[in-house]
């Protein structure tokens, strides 16, 4: 107190810049102090359409930034979450209420460079190669999707899905528009609108990406991907289809290399773990992973798979579609046209003396028997079965 007499700065600043406090205890004190929610940015999933709704300048100017609505309020990340008068101004720009939680100081400009700043950037290269004359489908071919801005915003929008733990990306049509959309923890936002003059050039960048054919526009596509993001291998899957607004695309993020491999990586808990391993590494029986869309059930399989014996043991899956090649693990496409589904793969596989099998997902009754005779015949199947929640 004595030190702050005649200091501009706060108590809370001195404290931390004499090293008497690290920032994230006087945060985590004054969270306990006001009976306010502590956020951790690292771990904290920010809604990035968000950021339109509050200016960059402000954000920075008082140290906060949204991160979600809650409940009909705006969760606002502060470093001082006592000043009144900073909620108030807040709320009469945003015309929300404001919930503040408590966050630090250095996380919170390092969110505020992150999220600001890759908006802004993705903007940047598509006004790039949106402000020459518009493509024609005429026009457009893989040359034209291979110049540098339409690449990067691609790799843009890919790398804040990864950031934002996505499941999804949208890229969808409007009239007068392109809207990118992020699925974070079962929610779609909508992140971006791009003019609708980017279209083309970005479906095509993606569909190259994949493997598909640029040209096709009207009939269904899907294909895959892997890319580096920040340094670490990320697989994606694309389906596009044709809409009354233009060709969408959408792109499940899959994971990275080294959250697929381990499952201390999918965030279970020691002692889930331990039980886990008990029950995949049975001789025989079944396990399934229940769960809605684009909650980790194929993640988890994989995972599993990872920790069974390949050289003692013959594993073969069923996909629809493969999504990770695995050395060591015998992996078959579901491909309806040669008549190779989940029940009749079953069926084929059943002759080629399997220890362990994986199926993608049990979807009707024809599969769910096969797996089960399965199970009931000296075999370990592991599935998926989808589900609202896995109660």
């Amino acid at each position: 107190m004595k030190q702050q007499t005649g200091d501009s700065r706060r108590l809370g600043n001195i404290l931390i810049d004499e090293g008497w406090l690290t920032a994230e205890s006087l945060a985590l004190g004054l969270s306990i102090h006001l009976n306010l929610p502590f956020a951790d940015l690292s771990q904290q999933t920010i809604n990035p359409e968000l950021t339109r709704i509050i200016p960059e300048n402000v954000a920075r100017r008082y140290q906060l930034i949204p991160v979600e609505i809650s409940n009909g309020s705006l969760v606002v990340v502060m470093e001082d979450p006592t000043d009144i008068s900073v909620i108030n101004e807040i709320s009469a720009l945003t015309g929300m209420n404001i919930t503040p939680s408590v966050g630090v100081g250095m996380d919170i400009k390092s969110a505020i460079d992150l999220h600001y700043k890759a908006n802004k950037e993705i903007e940047r290269e598509v006004a790039e190669f949106t402000g020459s004359a518009t493509l024609t489908d005429a026009d457009l071919d893989a040359s034209a999707v291979l110049e540098d801005p339409v690449v990067r915003a691609v790799d843009m929008i890919l790398q804040q899905g990864v950031r934002d733990r996505a499941s999804d990306i949208h890229i969808v049509p409007d009239h007068d528009s392109v809207r990118v959309r992020y699925r974070v923890d079962g929610m779609l936002t909508d992140a971006l609108t791009l003019p609708h003059g980017s279209h083309y050039q970005l479906l095509s960048r993606i569909k190259i990406l994949a493997g598909m054919n640029i040209a096709e526009r009207r009939r269904p596509q899907d294909g895959q991907f892997s890319d580096l993001i920040e340094g670490d291998e990320t697989f994606f899957r694309v389906s596009t289809s044709d809409t009354t607004g233009g060709e969408m695309a959408t792109i499940r993020i899959l994971g990275r290399t080294e959250s697929i491999l381990n499952l201390p990586g999918l965030g279970m808990q020691a002692e889930v773990i331990e039980k886990f391993n008990q029950v995949i590494h049975s001789p025989f029986g079944m396990v399934l992973v229940a769960g809605p869309t684009g909650s980790g059930k194929t993640t988890t399989l994989y995972a599993a798979l990872n920790q069974l014996d390949r050289k003692r043991y013959n594993i073969l899956t069923i996909e629809d579609p493969v999504e990770y090649n695995f050395q060591g693990i015998n992996q078959i496409q579901v491909n309806r046209a040669a008549d190779i589904t989940f029940a009749s793969g079953l069926r084929g596989v059943m002759r080629l003396d399997p220890d362990k099998i994986m199926v993608g997902e049990i979807r009707d009754i024809e599969t769910a028997n096969a797996a089960v005779q399965a199970a009931l015949t000296g075999h370990l199947v592991l599935s998926s079965i989808h589900a609202n929640d896995a109660a």
